[in-house]
C-alpha cells in the first residue's frame, strides 16, 4: 500500500508539472499573436514623413531599357475632348499629326498648273511675218478633289490658256481640260486623264480656331520651287473680301503662312492633313507682312460641285436687269439718291422696276454698292421673292416692289 500511496503521489506530481508546462506555452503563444498583430497594424498605417524613394543612376544603368513598343500593346483612337463652357463649347484636338507627317501625306494630292498662251514675234527688219508659238505664260498650283483626276484651282491661275499642263508630284506631267471656271469666286476646275490619283482630304473650315496651325502647300515661283510648304496658324477667319473688284465678297481665311505667286490654287491644310481652304491671293504691300487667303471650303465646295456637274454656276441668283452704281458723287450731280441704277430690265418678274429707277436696298438691306448688292443675294436662289426698295426720280420719291430672282447666268 505504501508503495501505491507513493505511486499516485509521483503521479500527481507529474501531471501538475505538465499543466504548468502548458500554461507557460499557452502564455508564450498569447503574447505572441497579439505581436504579430500588432506588427501587421503598424504596416497598414500610413507612416510620417517617408522620404520618396530614389534610384542611384548606377542602378538605373543596370535596370532594363525599352528599345520598342510591344505588338500586344492595344491601340486606340483619339477622338476630339469637348470641353463646355457656359453655353459654349470648347474644342481640343488630340489626334494632331507632326508636320513632317502631314506634308508627307498632302503633297501627292498638290500639283502645279502650267498656263501656255500665244505669244507673238514681229520682225523690225524685212519683209517677214509675225510669227506667234505658244509659250509658258504662267504657273500656279492645284488640289486633286478625285482619284479620276478632277482638280480645284484659282481662276485666274487658268485664265486665258490656250494649253494648259499638270505635273504631279512625282514630276508625271499630262495635258488638262478647263471643265468650268468662275472668275466672281476666282475658282476653277480642270481635269486630266488619269486613274488612281492622291484625292485630298477636304475639311471643315468651320472647324477651325483662331492661332490653330495651318500648312500652305503649293507651287511658289512655279515648278523651279515645286512642292513647297510653308507653317503658320489661322490669323482670322471669315473675312469678307472683294476679289480684285468683282463685287462678288468671299469667305476668306487670313494666315501667316507664306503664300507667293504660284502658291495661288493650292492647298490650306488643317493638321490633320485635311484641306481647309484654297490659296487664293495675298496682301503686296511694303506696309504688310503675313496676310495670305485663301477660299474657305465651306464656301469653295458647292461652287466646284456645280463647276464639275454644269461647266459653271447656275444656283447663283440675280436681279435679271443691267445697271451701274450711282455714287455720292453721281448722286449729288444729277440730284438723285445713291444706289444701283437700272439702264435696262431684262426679268419678266421685276414689278414695278423699270429704267431710270435707283435701287438702294433689297429685304430692307442697303444696296448702294456692287459689292453690297452681290451680298444681299449671295445666300437667295433663283425664284426666291425679294422686296426691292427703289428711288424713282420722276416722282421723287421712294417705293418698295416685289421681284423674282433669276439664275445670274440667264441674267447676264
Amino acid at each position: 500500500m505504501k508503495q501505491d500511496q507513493n505511486y499516485e503521489k509521483g503521479n500527481g506530481g507529474r501531471i501538475f508539472l505538465v499543466m504548468a508546462v502548458a500554461v507557460i506555452v499557452l502564455v508564450m503563444l498569447v503574447a505572441g499573436v497579439a505581436k504579430l498583430a500588432d506588427s501587421f497594424g503598424q504596416k497598414n498605417e500610413e507612416p510620417a514623413n517617408t522620404p520618396e524613394p530614389t534610384i542611384s543612376i548606377a542602378a538605373m544603368e543596370t535596370l532594363p531599357q525599352l528599345t520598342e513598343a510591344p505588338s500586344a500593346l492595344p491601340t486606340a483612337t483619339l477622338e476630339p475632348e469637348v470641353k463646355e463652357e457656359k453655353g459654349s463649347s470648347l474644342t481640343i484636338f488630340k489626334n494632331d499629326m507632326e508636320p513632317e507627317v502631314v506634308a508627307k501625306k498632302v503633297m501627292p494630292s498638290v500639283v502645279c498648273i502650267q498656263n501656255y498662251q500665244t505669244v507673238s514675234y514681229g520682225f523690225p527688219y524685212g519683209n517677214r511675218e509675225t510669227v506667234g508659238t505658244i509659250e509658258l505664260a504662267g504657273e500656279g498650283s492645284g488640289v486633286i478633289l478625285t482619284q479620276d483626276g478632277y482638280i480645284a484651282t484659282n481662276a485666274h491661275v487658268i485664265d486665258g490658256a490656250e494649253l494648259l499642263k499638270v505635273m504631279l508630284a512625282d514630276g508625271e506631267v499630262y495635258q488638262a481640260e478647263l471643265i468650268g471656271s468662275d472668275p466672281d469666286t476666282d475658282l476653277a476646275l480642270v481635269k486630266i486623264d488619269a486613274m488612281g490619283l492622291d484625292a485630298a482630304e477636304i475639311g471643315d473650315s468651320d472647324s477651325l480656331e483662331i492661332a490653330e496651325t495651318v500648312m500652305a502647300i503649293g507651287n511658289p515661283g512655279g515648278s523651279e520651287y515645286a512642292n513647297s510648304v510653308t507653317l503658320g496658324i489661322v490669323s482670322a477667319k471669315n473675312r469678307q473680301l472683294d476679289y480684285i473688284g468683282g463685287g462678288y465678297t468671299l469667305d476668306m481665311i487670313q494666315t501667316d503662312a507664306a503664300i507667293n505667286p504660284g502658291n495661288s490654287g493650292g492647298a490650306l491644310v488643317n493638321m490633320q492633313g485635311e484641306v481647309v481652304g484654297i490659296c487664293s491671293m495675298k496682301y503686296v504691300d511694303t506696309r504688310y507682312e503675313g496676310l495670305g487667303f485663301a477660299i474657305s471650303t465651306k464656301e469653295a465646295m458647292p461652287i466646284l460641285n456645280e463647276l464639275m456637274q454644269y461647266g459653271k454656276v447656275v444656283t447663283r441668283s440675280g436681279l435679271g436687269i443691267e445697271g451701274y452704281v450711282f455714287d455720292e458723287t453721281m448722286a449729288e450731280y444729277y440730284g438723285v439718291v445713291e444706289g444701283m441704277y437700272v439702264s435696262a430690265v431684262n426679268n419678266k418678274n421685276a414689278g414695278d422696276l423699270a429704267v431710270g429707277d435707283i435701287i438702294t436696298a433689297i429685304n430692307g438691306e442697303k444696296t448702294l454698292t456692287l459689292q453690297q448688292l452681290k451680298a444681299a443675294l449671295k445666300n437667295k436662289a433663283p425664284g426666291e421673292t425679294v422686296d426691292i426698295t427703289y428711288y424713282r426720280a420722276s416722282e421723287k420719291k421712294e417705293m418698295i416692289t416685289k421681284l423674282t430672282l433669276v439664275a445670274l447666268n440667264a441674267a447676264e
